[in-house]
């Protein structure tokens, strides 16, 4: 109304003013109550700069989503380094074990070493390379599970490690030395048995937590 009135002064805009601001008199910029006043001066929201002191410092004091989020990527770098340090810990532990268990066959059991050099096993023999195949890959599960901290998936992935670095030995390199039965078997149960023993493994540990904080 202030900057319209000598422009425009018909009856319409007048009484409007009227309406408005309770005059009847032309408008000076004076005359308009001082909360109409509008300042054209752009000022700048505080939190529309970025301050390097204030980011780091804002995730540390209020807890913000930030500082979630790096806590929870530290956490979870924590958690994928135990795991993969478990696996391979466990993997040679197994490969360790294996190479143990058959030099003790070797020396302890002569027909075995005998045999082994044209790889004519009884039934006996293998089920003895079985059921040490079988301890070792229960070792192995157990040592990943408990390095990485009970992880769900380290059993597993132990697990299907050995299907995948048995299969060019058994389906290739010994298919041939061994019967079908003996592949089977050996190919069947190296991930069923890891799984169990991780499971085994984690429940041990959720019982041994639950009696020290019971205690």
């Amino acid at each position: 109304c202030a900057h319209d009135w000598p422009v425009m002064r018909g009856t319409t805009t007048r009484n409007a003013c009227i309406r408005r601001w309770g005059i009847n008199r032309p408008l000076t910029m004076s005359a308009v109550p001082r909360r109409t006043l509008v300042s054209t001066e752009v000022r700048e929201h505080p939190g529309a700069r970025w301050h390097p002191e204030r980011a780091a410092a804002e995730p540390r004091a209020l807890g913000g989503q930030n500082g979630r989020s790096a806590r929870h990527r530290e956490h979870e770098m924590h958690n994928t380094r135990r795991l993969t340090t478990g696996l391979v810990v466990g993997c040679l532990g197994a490969i360790a074990g294996a190479a143990l268990g058959f030099a003790v066959l070797r020396v302890a059991w002569p027909a075995y070493a005998a045999a082994e050099t044209d790889k004519a096993y009884d039934f006996a023999m293998l089920v003895s390379r079985l059921s040490l195949g079988a301890l070792c890959t229960t070792a192995g599960a157990c040592v990943a599970t408990t390095i990485s901290g009970g992880h769900p998936r380290a059993a597993w992935w132990l697990g299907g490690v050995f299907v995948v670095a048995s299969l060019p030995s058994h389906l290739y390199y010994s298919w041939l030395d061994y019967p079908l039965s003996y592949h089977a078997v050996y190919l069947g149960y190296l991930l069923p048995i890891a799984v169990v023993t991780g499971r085994v493994v984690r429940a041990q540990q959720s019982r041994a937590w639950c009696s020290t904080f019971a205690a």
